[in-house]
């Protein structure tokens, strides 16, 4: 390059960095001794490579590279090494061994050095972003529906080279070479959501919550898991139709409004800036469970959002790690979900300028949504009224429909309350929750945690089954020992059997499945069977009907955990018994559906609380029987029991004419 070319490269150089954008400029300027890959990236599409659209592409990504970094680990060669090696653990089914688990674990929890945080501008490499750039193009520019968008379309939601934290490589170059046969034709065709179901369908990644990882994964190695929660699964999916230039990004929820844990799903940008969401199973329709309440659904931007609140107040206040990003844009709107604007009134006007809503976890208050201060009033838009997508809604036993919410402030990476937590319900009225200690009540409690609607279905699903037994083991003269015909009182109710009184004895018992559960896709579970001959608890050898049906976990029936189950799919003629070794003669059984074991059980501890600014303690107890009381509780607040004994599942209720009302 003469001297002319050089003042010709420069002037463009520092006229592309001033001039098309100031972010960039302003990056350029943090970049530190990484600063030339960046030039030089800018200097490859205004000189080697002229090109005013990929310039323009190029100065956007730098400008928007000052927050974003990866997470790697310190031990590369090591963590590499256990990902090479998951292969080998993996069973039939697909899914990871209980060994390939603890391999897992061992990779995220245990490798020498820890993690460490690498900002891109300061290590990002020219040639990586010139591929990026590139291919990002490349597959936009051939695909039929890139005229319906605009630039900015483009650059926010194909363009970006990363979508969290995870270690940077050409995840659009791995993704590209595994080419469905049929992606051409529907490509061809512009069918977006055809072309993303047949890519998500094909990528051979399974939903599992035994294996979970804190950070994100490179596309490669999310591979290599092949399987994990819904986070890690809807990264991979959003550089995975990102690679063939589909609009694409997570949606996601903070947290639920009845439960602990978040959510994500991936969803396609439409060009009129509707969302199409495409899920993993099924139909692709989004997985958002009828029986989890949404308080709020976020879009997550591949850009930092500068016409935010939060971007505003970014300096001056704390922000929750799920926001901290700046990058979550509220779409709760643009569902079919019936919402509430909930206005809190009364907020100090100290340092926070920005109040949260929150919800409860089982352990603690998590922010879900944010609103500025104004007139020590927040008005929070689009909350969640219970409801969910389509209106579906989900009622626990004897309870109402809404979310309870806690205004607060957060501050040193803490939630402060800034007023009493909030009902809102599904016929749109909020009601402050207020511990009014002049009327005081008697609270009676016979669980800590509601009952989902599986384990309901599996309780109900158990009435018209039996038990048997036989001097056989086919079963072929069997009498029936005890016919469940209702919904046990209490869990493992002691029931006497048909040969109590008798005095006959058999070798072989079993219990059998129901002959048929309505729904062409249904399971069953049981969490334990127990057989008695007077107080003596019987053992044997476990028996099971023909492994043709899809069945799994005989053996949890009698290792007296309840956490563990047998579960059969389409169960006729499924059934599990014992070969007791000789002629016993039964005289009780105990038997449990699947359970979530949060009833009060005898000689577990308990501690009730109630909210009064914070919660506050009314005392433990020892559980002598399956229900505890309380008297002289403040009414009209909310509640929280907690087995102090054991388990980790808690849920805040209200109370009203006898029951626990569950939110």
């Amino acid at each position: 390059m003469d001297v002319k070319d050089i003042f010709i490269s420069t002037f463009l150089l520092c006229s592309c960095a001033a001039n098309v954008s100031d972010p960039c400029s302003a990056a350029l300027e943090r970049a530190g001794d990484n600063r030339s890959e960046l030039e030089s990236v800018i200097r490859h599409y205004s000189i080697v490579d002229p090109d005013t659209q990929k310039l323009k592409a190029a100065c956007y990504l730098i400008g928007d590279m000052i927050d974003k970094c990866s997470v790697v680990p310190v031990s590369a060669k090591e963590y590499d090494d256990i990902f090479e090696r998951l292969h080998a653990f993996r069973g039939r089914n697909g899914f990871l061994t209980t060994e390939g688990v603890a391999l897992v674990d061992s990779a995220v929890n245990n490798l020498p050095g820890g993690y460490v945080v690498l900002s891109d501008l300061g290590n990002i490499s020219a040639d990586f972003l010139i591929s990026n750039i590139d291919s990002a193009f490349e597959q936009w520019e051939s695909a039929p529906w890139a005229a319906e968008y605009s630039f900015d379309d483009f650059c926010r939601w194909v363009l970006p080279y990363r979508v969290s934290s995870e270690p940077l490589e050409n995840w659009r170059e791995v993704a590209l070479s595994y080419h469905r046969p049929d992606e051409d034709s529907l490509k061809a065709a512009g069918d977006i959501w055809e072309l993303g179901r047949l890519l998500i369908n094909t990528t051979g990644l399974e939903y599992s919550e035994n294996v979970s990882v804190p950070f994100s994964l490179s596309f490669s190695r999310m591979n290599m898991l092949g399987e994990s929660t819904c986070g890690p699964l809807v990264l991979h999916a959003v550089q995975l139709l990102r690679s063939r230039g589909i609009p694409a990004a997570p949606e996601m929820i903070p947290a639920w409004g009845n439960r602990s844990s978040d959510h994500a799903w991936l969803t396609i940008i439409n060009p009129d800036g509707s969302l199409t969401p495409i899920g993993y199973y099924g139909d692709n329709r989004p997985y958002v469970v009828e029986n989890h309440r949404l308080p709020k659904v976020y879009l997550k931007s591949s850009f930092v959002r500068t016409e935010d609140p939060l971007f505003r107040y970014r300096q001056t206040e704390d922000i929750p790690q799920f926001f901290s990003g700046l990058d979550m844009a509220d779409v709760t709107a643009k569902y079919d979900m019936p919402t509430v604007d909930v206005v809190i009134d009364g907020l100090n006007t100290g340092k926070s300028r920005i109040a949260w809503l929150c919800t409860f976890n089982n352990s603690a208050w998590v922010p879900v949504a944010y609103a500025e201060i104004s007139d020590g009033k927040a008005i929070f838009k689009d909350m969640g009224n219970g409801q969910g997508f389509g209106h579906n809604a989900f009622r626990f036993d004897g309870g109402d429909l809404g979310i309870v919410y806690l205004p607060a402030y957060f501050v040193d990476g803490r939630v402060i309350p800034a007023a009493n937590p909030v009902l809102v319900k599904d016929d749109g009225t909020v009601t402050e929750l207020s511990a009014d200690h002049n009327d005081r009540q008697s609270v009676t409690v016979r669980r800590k945690y509601p009952l989902f609607d599986t384990f309901c279905k599996d309780a109900v699903n158990m009435i018209g089954t039996r038990f048997e037994a036989s001097d056989m083991a086919d079963f072929s003269n069997k009498v029936t020992l005890l016919a469940v015909d209702s919904l046990q009182p209490h869990p493992l109710t002691r029931y006497k059997t048909a040969s109590t009184d008798t005095g006959e004895k058999f070798r072989y018992v079993r219990y059998v499945f129901p002959d048929g559960l309505p729904g062409t896709d249904s399971l069953f579970g049981v969490s334990e069977l127990r057989f008695f001959s007077s107080d003596t608890l019987l053992c044997g050898v476990t028996m099971f009907s023909s492994e043709s049906t899809e069945f799994m976990g005989a053996d949890n029936l009698f290792d007296g955990r309840l956490l563990t189950y047998c579960q059969a799919k389409y169960p006729e003629d499924t059934w599990v018994g014992l070969d007791l070794g000789y002629p016993r003669n039964i005289t009780h059984i105990e038997y449990m559906p699947r359970t979530d074991d949060n009833d009060i059980w005898p000689g577990d501890i308990y501690e009730m609380l109630y909210w009064d600014g914070k919660w506050v303690s009314a005392g433990t107890k020892i559980a002598g029987d399956y229900t505890l009381t309380w008297d002289g509780m403040p009414s009209g607040t909310l509640y929280l029991l907690i087995d102090r004994t054991k388990g980790v599942e808690n849920r805040i209720f209200t109370y009203r004419k006898g029951k626990q009302i569950w939110w």
